[in-house]
């Protein structure tokens, strides 16, 4: 495919798709009939439905006084989380049928919406109008329907594989929108392996995907956890697995707190220990990563000044615990991963295993 740099950076961005979308339903709006089983009159976009939130798109029938016949949210690998789901489902009576469109329709249909959601495909609905008559609808479909459902192979084919083939490599995905949508759609499956919580989202400038997960120290009052996350440059191949300790509280109790732990388990949190022991539980595993010594900086200054005076720049400055760090409530060792060789599920895998792995060292 010859990639459409300009559409596919219009494309990236959950508004324009839905300003597209309605734009296609206004210039032929018949090819909703298939779906609803009637020709809406019109689309709105953004309408506030009552309340202050606002439906992605709206399609109305004007000979009913302007009835919504159908509400649609697009998604571009964000899962609908449950308060959306309820406004939804509270503002739009049982007469207005519910569609979620979504790039990665697969994984947002095993989520269970529940019965009064259709989940559909947003290429395969972009795509319908690729044959309508009207000529600028067809044109704009035609276009939009070859970049969306490229990225649709490629994210499928690097979280779930396609048909019995085992999930791709992720080096196949070079762009940093579409590395971004892949950590969303990941979020999940690493809840279920196990974790408590987990968050994909980007770093701060770069823009760059992040999937973090955690798992909660049991008995600290300080609400410390367990993190294992990678931050991924797609653009060029680069992706770090960091695990060690977070804590959620701030202050300079926390700080002396995730410190005195962080050195209680220095043996524990390293690249060189983790992977000794994958190496034992799951070798196949263990060679996705790249290992270099602990894979932790040297320490260097007074960390003890940072935990009496707080983080600041000024505090930092010339100081290191001897972790990779984040301010100085999470304590981190860092190794790189194979993206040559790794999956999507492998990434699962690995994050999982790293919180294992530190829930049951020895001194956790």
């Amino acid at each position: 495919m010859t990639e459409l740099l300009g559409l596919s950076r219009l494309l990236a961005t959950e508004t324009n798709v839905s300003d597209l979308l309605a734009f296609l339903t206004e210039r032929d709006p018949s090819i909703w009939s298939d779906l609803l089983g009637v020709v809406p009159d019109s689309a709105l976009r953004e309408g506030r439905a009552r309340t202050s939130n606002r439906a992605d798109v709206q399609l109305l029938d004007e000979d009913e006084d302007e009835a919504v016949l159908a509400a649609v949210e697009v998604k571009l690998g964000h899962h609908l989380d449950g308060d959306q789901k309820a406004w939804y489902e509270e503002t739009f009576g049982d007469e207005t049928k519910l569609f979620l469109a979504a790039l990665d329709a697969d994984s947002v249909a095993d989520a269970g919406l529940g019965e009064r959601w259709t989940c559909l495909d947003l290429a395969d609905l972009v795509g319908r109008w690729q044959h309508s008559e009207d000529v600028q609808a067809a044109t704009f479909s035609t276009a939009m329907f070859q970049v969306l459902s490229a990225w649709s192979k490629s994210i499928a084919a690097v979280t779930r594989g396609h048909g019995e083939e085992a999930p791709a490599p992720l080096a196949q995905i070079s762009q940093p929108f579409l590395g971004r949508v892949v950590t969303r759609v990941l979020r999940e499956p690493v809840c279920k392996a196990g974790a408590a919580k987990a968050l994909a989202t980007v770093t701060s400038g770069g823009g760059n995907a992040i999937l973090m997960a955690w798992l909660p120290v049991k008995g600290d009052d300080l609400r410390c956890s367990y993190i294992a996350e990678v931050r991924w440059k797609p653009a060029t191949e680069e992706m770090a697995l960091r695990f060690g300790l977070d804590y959620t509280d701030d202050g300079e109790e926390a700080r002396k707190a995730v410190w005195q732990r962080a050195q209680a388990m220095t043996d524990v949190i390293r690249a060189d220990r983790f992977s000794d022991q994958l190496a034992e539980t799951d070798p196949k595993l263990a060679q996705l990563l790249k290992v270099k010594g602990s894979g932790r900086p040297s320490p260097k200054g007074d960390w003890d000044h940072v935990i009496r005076n707080g983080w600041s720049g000024a505090a930092v400055k010339g100081r290191n615990p001897g972790f990779w760090r984040d301010r100085a409530h999470r304590l981190e060792a860092s190794v790189s991963i194979d993206l040559s060789r790794a999956s999507g599920t492998d990434v699962v895998a690995l994050l999982w295993s790293a919180l294992k792995y530190l829930s049951e060292a020895k001194g956790a």
